[in-house]
């Protein structure tokens, strides 16, 4: 197939019928790199059929109405009434725990309050303290090295820290499934500020250390950010085993890259990314 995507008219009979009506139209796209384990590769029943194409795209929107109904849309019930299925109130500390239910009861003793509770708890800022205690204490070790070695070092710890399931992934999922969700939105902003209250600082003293600072129009804060959104897709990267052994180096090196056109030297000159790697700390 070419480029130029081709609108076809989707002409197929309903079950049991003898005649075939229209379902409308579609755009026909090269589908023979993506479904590939399809029995025909050509063809009426082959991947660039219409109603090959047909069938793909109307599952897929029946999958994200169901996904959506489901788990997003509605934002005052749905978050309940999925945590109700997987966890529950009362038979989570009976079945899972095996204690008696007054535990629960006395507690929270309305289902809505505890799984309002416990996603304040999967999301609670304190869980990045781990992360940023190990981070500092590295840090102390790497202060010697020169800056190329230490943002190494530096991204691949933190590239590696973002795959823990308990502490990051789980919360990404109900960033994900749940924006609109009132805790959730409350939860990413204290997110977006402990990014920056803990790394603003550090960046401000790595600057110090070696001798550079940022460029006029660089917000440090926005600096943070961004770090931050590299090393969390390097870490997805490598929990998907997208070229698993070379995400944390390549956070490494798009964080070099970012650092050389953000910074300059306290002297207000612009460094390579040769000069900026082989940057030894001062004497301070």
């Amino acid at each position: 197939m070419g480029s130029e995507r081709e609108t076809v008219e989707i002409l197929v009979r309903d079950r049991g019928g003898k005649v075939a009506r229209s379902r409308g139209t579609i755009e026909l796209e090269d589908l023979s790199r993506v479904v590939t384990r399809i029995a025909a590769r050509t063809g009426p029943n082959g991947p660039n059929s219409p109603v090959t194409q047909y069938l793909l795209r109307e599952a897929s929107n029946q999958l994200c109405e169901r996904l959506m109904g489901d788990l997003g849309e509605d934002v005052t019930s749905a978050p309940l009434r999925v945590l109700s299925a997987l966890i529950g109130h009362e038979p989570f500390v009976e079945n899972s725990l095996n204690i008696s239910a007054h535990h629960m009861r006395r507690r929270w003793p309305i289902a809505s309050d505890w799984y309002a509770d416990l996603i304040s708890y999967v999301l609670r800022p304190q869980r990045y303290a781990v992360n940023e205690e190990q981070a500092r204490a590295e840090m102390a070790v790497w202060g010697p090295l020169p800056l190329g070695e230490l943002i190494d070092r530096l991204a691949e710890q933190q590239a590696l820290a973002s795959t823990d399931r308990q502490l990051f992934r789980l919360a990404e999922m109900l960033f994900v499934i749940w924006p609109q969700y009132a805790q959730i939105q409350q939860a990413y902003a204290d997110y977006r500020q402990t990014v920056e209250d803990f790394w603003i600082p550090v960046y401000q003293q790595l600057m110090e250390l070696y001798g550079l600072r940022v460029r006029p129009g660089v917000d440090l804060a926005d600096m943070a950010w961004m770090l931050e959104t590299l090393v969390s897709q390097a870490g997805r990267d490598h929990t998907l085993r997208y070229a698993a052994a070379h995400t944390p180096a390549h956070a490494a090196r798009l964080t070099r890259t970012y650092i050389a056109g953000a910074l300059e030297s306290a002297d207000g000159r612009l460094l390579t990314l040769e000069e900026l790697a082989a940057r030894e700390p001062r004497a301070l």
